[in-house]
């Protein structure tokens, strides 16, 4: 896993990342973060961002990488980081 990790290349392109080009190592992959699920019927379909109803609420959440650092990222630069991390294809379900 280790091999794998530290020579991972993005496969999608997104704002934030491009296909092909090398993923950032252990210190950008995500193993796990605080509970977001989506809440439809309170009109909030995004999966995995901060919002009212779960962990910390919409200011942000906790993360452990797999590096073995844990950090706080706030809401603003939650899209960012999970992107990055997790490799989603632009049409997600992440929040604006």
């Amino acid at each position: 896993m280790q091999r794998n990790i530290a020579s991972y290349r993005w496969r999608h392109d997104t704002p934030y990342t491009v296909a092909g080009a090398p993923a950032g190592g252990p210190s950008t992959y995500i193993l796990m973060f605080d509970m977001m699920e989506p809440h439809p019927a309170q009109g909030w379909p995004h999966e995995n961002s901060p919002n009212r109803w779960d962990g910390h609420g919409k200011d942000g959440g906790n993360a452990v990488f797999a590096d073995g650092h844990a950090s706080w990222t706030p809401a603003k630069r939650w899209r960012d980081m999970i992107f990055k991390s997790q490799d989603y294809i632009a049409s997600y379900p992440i929040a604006p």
